[in-house]
Order: structure tokens, then sequence, then C-alpha cells
């Protein structure tokens, strides 16, 4: 911090005229120090929250359609993938297809449709 803040009152010094070196340089480091650790400290503490997701298995006389569908890279070479697992969460009837080259969204309703077309 200490570095930047001295490089960027240095280029404020040569290209903006109105520019005047403060005079409490040191509160003004530890002022923008400071606001630098406590935003990183909160954004620590939103990556804490965890949110615990698990497969629910449906009722007896249903299933479950569970698909998917990723690129690499966006856009990228995609692939798409499904299930439909009964109530116990045994396979019943499964499907994987190379899409060819799209985006995250394509790739996930495109596993969505061909995953509708098994039932």
């Amino acid at each position: 911090m200490l570095i930047w803040l001295i490089w960027y009152w240095r280029n404020l010094s040569i290209f903006d005229i109105s520019f005047t070196w403060p005079h409490n340089t040191r509160q003004q480091i530890w002022k923008k120090t400071k606001a630098t650790f406590d935003f990183l400290n909160k954004a620590q503490e939103k990556l804490k929250n965890e949110v615990l997701i698990s497969w629910n298995k449906p009722s007896p006389t249903f299933v479950k359609l569970n698909v998917d569908g990723s690129p690499k890279g966006q856009p990228g070479e995609a692939v798409a993938g499904g299930i439909i697992p009964d109530d116990t969460g045994e396979w019943i009837v499964g499907f994987i297809h190379k899409i060819g080259t799209t985006f995250s969204p394509n790739a996930e309703l495109w596993a969505l449709f061909q995953g509708l077309k098994l039932g």
C-alpha cells in the first residue's frame, strides 16, 4: 500500500497541477491500509458462508431428471449429460453428448432439452 500511494501521489503531482502533497502522509497511509485490510476481512467472511447442497429423492411414484452442461471456456467445447434416477437413487436411464462450441447457458439448456426427450 505504501509504495502504491507514493507512486499515485507522485503521478498526481506530475499530471494534476492542482494536486498538493498531503501534510499527514503517515495518517493517510495508515487510513488506506486499514481500509484495505477491513475490506479483505469482510470479503473472507463472505466466502466462509457455506451452503450444503444435496440430492433429495423423489416420492416413490416419481423420478427426477438431473442434467448438467458445461463448456471448457466461454465459448468453448461443451458437453452435456443427464440421468434419471428412481426414488432410491438407482440409475434408470442417462445420456452424455458432446455438443460442440457454445456458452454455458446454451450447454445447460441443451442438456435439459435432451433430458426431457428421455421421458
